[in-house]
């Protein structure tokens, strides 16, 4: 019995991607659904709005700390999450804001040299509660830094909710790697088996896939 081995060279790859085309593109359609619906359907959402501080002068590395600790400092968000109670601002099933969830969902722009203004934004899941939670924190800041920094102002108010491009880069990840597992999980099974026994295996294949060399005698 005559042993016949596979060696893989582009013509290998070429040949191997045309005959598992409908596998590829089949598996393909399949995968890229898959992430379209986890993407979309099983995500959680997250929504965003910002605020703009600014000062008459120059902030400092060392102010501008400052003013974000006192932002995020815990006498600061109570009474934020005080002022949104007695407003009667819930979330969208009626549960109250809590101090913590403002408090992770806070976020500012990174310090530049000789800034005079700076972003605030905020995050959450429930597009209802983001506008007004901002404004109600920017406002409550104000009022905290305003005796120490006299030239404060809030630049602009909070605005709308914005739903973030977090599940829109997943799915472009999601393609990615759907295309990356289409192309290669055929490929792989093509080769997996990669020793020819007899002629009538090769003349069997109809126009080779592979170019082959005598292993045995």
């Amino acid at each position: 019995m005559q042993k016949y081995e596979r060696t893989i060279g582009l013509k290998t790859i070429y040949l191997t991607l045309v005959r598992r085309t409908e596998a590829i593109l089949a598996l393909f359609i399949v995968l890229v659904g898959a992430s379209f619906i986890v993407t979309n359907f099983m995500m959680g959402k997250q929504y965003t709005s910002t605020s703009v501080m600014a000062n008459n002068a120059a902030i400092t590395q060392p102010v501008y700390t400052l003013m974000q600790n006192n932002i995020k400092s815990d006498a600061t968000i109570e009474s934020v999450v005080k002022n949104l109670k007695t407003a009667k601002v819930t979330h969208t099933g009626g549960k109250d804001i809590t101090a913590s969830e403002i408090k992770s969902g806070l976020s500012f722009s990174a310090y530049a040299s000789n800034m005079v203004q700076f972003t605030v934004s905020f995050k959450s899941s429930d597009a209802a509660i983001v506008q007004y939670t901002l404004e109600e924190v920017m406002n409550v800041s104000y009022d905290v830094l305003k005796p120490t920094y006299a030239g404060l102002s809030i630049y602009s108010p909070a605005s709308a909710a914005v739903k973030t491009s977090k599940e829109n880069t997943y799915l472009l990840v999601g393609v990615a790697a759907s295309l990356v597992v289409a192309l290669g999980v055929p490929f792989v099974w093509e080769i997996a088996e990669d020793t020819v026994y007899d002629k009538k295996e090769v003349e069997d294949w109809g126009a080779p896939a592979f170019e082959l060399r005598a292993s045995g005698k």
